[in-house]
């Protein structure tokens, strides 16, 4: 079993893509934080700026910080990409191809790459224990209301997450404490240590007949904490509102105080998201990256390159795939803060009911395979990764029908879990009823029309033809990542041991 002895983390990294101001401000923090705890470590960024000029601006502004703050910071842009990709694809261990999915929008889909550069990172510190935070996320840590010291039972079943929506920014932030603490110090006491020595004592696990049983793992060698994530004040990161459909508990009853809260809520993006104690699970059905510490000395999955939701994925590929893999869900809150202005339409409650996005496509495939007999991560990883390179290469007629079928239990699922609310509710109260009912009916419709098996992001900019031939492309080359993954990993992690490294000092 591994010593109680906390693991360090060697490197903070934070992916950007033309928001310098946003990563300055950012960047600073976790400087400021890490010099005012006496801790050195490295400052990496990723730089997915398509022009040369946004690039070239960008390390110049870390320049900058360097002379201000004394420290080393790394810089990866895409020509530092594009030699690192050379270099893996000279090493002869993995298909080129796969390298270049992996790192770059090599199917020409025209979507974010924000997976490609959250790969890149991934690649760049293999081997390390590691903080990853979003450009626009960012300190003081503050706490909730009703946070609790005490570590909650461990648990096989998702954290149980509390929302508090509110009208503006300045509202939410007057609901939180300010606390000073080592940002780093805060991931360390859990991130990478056994689940035991993560407890001390205290957190024993949960009865649940529902999933994997969480005693079993307490006496796994391998059994540790993969992933740690922070709760967040400000924007809420969601593609939709409709997610506030199914809270429950405080969440709901916050929610619907009124019709007037309620109504505000769905058209505010402003968010107090938290656990209320320090939460040890085997799974995660949601996985926000804007700030998470990573193990990455071990076999972590990648991320799905393109489009959004990407770490909603790795979060559920951890889930499946990595059994003695944990999350520790932590109490302290950072803020996040875009600085370009985001919005909710009125009416937008009910817009993904009518739509399949990328993310949902990957999340409704994954539930579509059976989990091998197996415990070791790379056969899970590559007996998904085959399943869906198969999915893939089959004709559109069967790939639709496969993919029709699935995407209707899945939908009646979700519909039939709403429908519980309402009866046990009794349809109260009737504003919150009426949007349930007006999204079920929604999704109902959507799962009988012809585009439905096409995700929303590929038909802008494609033909409908293109679009479905993309779906299948994607499908293929992802399952492709996952099985060649860990080899793609151990490559740059002994690339990184002869000091080759993807990201260089500015």
């Amino acid at each position: 079993m591994r010593p109680d002895i906390p693991k360090m983390i060697s490197a903070l990294t934070i992916p950007t893509c033309d928001r310098i101001a946003s990563l300055e401000r950012s960047l600073s923090w976790y400087v400021e934080n890490s010099l005012k705890h006496e801790r050195s470590i490295d400052f990496v960024v990723m730089d997915d700026a398509r022009g040369a000029n946004a690039r070239k601006l960008c390390r110049e502004m870390l320049r900058e910080l360097v002379c201000r703050y004394d420290v080393q910071i790394s810089h990866c842009g895409l020509e530092q990409k594009l030699l690192f990709a050379k270099k893996l694809i000279g090493c002869d261990r993995v298909p080129p191809e796969v390298i270049k999915f992996a790192l770059f929008d090599s199917d020409g889909s025209g979507l974010a790459t924000l997976g490609a550069n959250r790969n890149a990172i991934l690649l760049h510190t293999a081997g390390n224990l590691i903080l990853s935070s979003d450009d626009d996320v960012h300190g003081p840590l503050a706490v909730a209301a009703g946070m609790s010291d005490e570590i909650a039972p461990v648990r096989d079943s998702p954290p149980s997450e509390e929302f508090r929506i509110y009208p503006d920014r300045e509202s939410a932030l007057h609901t939180v404490t300010v606390v000073e603490a080592d940002i780093l110090a805060t991931q360390e006491r859990y991130l990478g240590r056994h689940i035991t020595a993560c407890l001390n004592g205290n957190g024993k696990p949960e009865n649940n007949d529902d999933h994997r049983t969480s005693s079993v793992h307490l006496h796994d060698p391998a059994a540790s904490v993969m992933i740690t994530t922070n709760g967040y004040v400000g924007d809420n990161g969601f593609g939709s509102p409709s997610v506030y459909l199914e809270f429950l508990g405080d969440s709901f009853a916050h929610l619907t105080r009124s019709e007037a809260d309620y109504r505000a809520a769905c058209s505010s993006r402003q968010t107090v998201q938290f656990v209320k104690q320090v939460t040890i699970t085997g799974r995660a059905e949601t996985m926000m990256a804007g700030c998470v510490g990573i193990d990455n000395r071990q076999l972590t999955p990648p991320f799905l390159p393109i489009g959004r939701g990407e770490d909603h994925l790795f979060g559920l590929l951890v889930s499946k795939c990595f059994d003695a893999g944990h999350f520790a869900c932590l109490p302290q809150l950072l803020h996040h803060t875009p600085m370009e202005s985001r919005q909710t339409w009125p009416g937008e409650i009910s817009r993904r009911a009518s739509g399949l996005d990328l993310h949902t496509l990957f999340s409704v495939l994954f539930d579509a395979h059976a989990d091998p007999q197996t415990a070791d991560p790379r056969e899970r990883l590559a007996g998904l990764g085959h399943f869906l390179t198969d999915l893939g290469l089959q004709p559109w007629p069967s790939f639709d029908k496969f993919l029709r079928a699935r995407l209707r239990e899945w939908a009646e699922a979700g519909n039939q879990r709403l429908e519980r609310r309402l009866q046990k509710r009794g349809d109260a109260p009737e504003y919150w009823a009426k949007d349930v009912k007006k999204y079920i009916a929604i999704k109902k419709e959507w799962v009988t029309q012809d585009e439905c098996t096409t995700p929303l992001e590929l038909l802008y900019g494609h033909d409908p033809e293109q679009a479905r031939q993309l779906t299948q492309k994607l499908v293929c080359n992802f399952g492709q990542l996952l099985i060649w993954w860990p080899a793609l990993l151990q490559t740059a992690r002994e690339l990184r041991e002869e000091e080759t490294f993807l990201a260089q000092t500015v």
